[in-house]
């Protein structure tokens, strides 16, 4: 599969993978921009961070991203990704 860009009002996802198993994508937030909040009712969701900082808020919980450090988010957890305000992020998710 050929990758495809697909532009964000937060930045933009470059989607690598999708499959009748797992979808694999690049999220690619810009300086002080977020995602939407969201949950999930069956899917589990691994995030990578490739480069950058910012925070991953979930549930009641704000963890810390920082490049190598990475999460597994259960279906049903409420979460959001934000990028730093001075520092775009990059996260591989699965």
């Amino acid at each position: 599969m050929e990758q495809k860009l697909v532009l964000k009002p937060w930045g933009r996802e470059r989607i690598l993978e999708v499959n009748d198993r797992y979808a694999m994508k690049i999220l690619e937030v810009d300086a002080g921009h977020r995602l939407s909040l969201q949950y999930h009712v069956k899917k589990v969701e691994t995030m990578y961070c490739l480069y950058g900082y910012g925070t991953l808020f979930v549930d009641n919980r704000e963890i810390n991203l920082l490049p190598g450090r990475y999460i597994t988010i259960e279906p049903g957890q409420i979460h959001r990704l934000q990028a730093g305000e001075n520092s775009p992020i990059a996260i591989l998710e699965t």
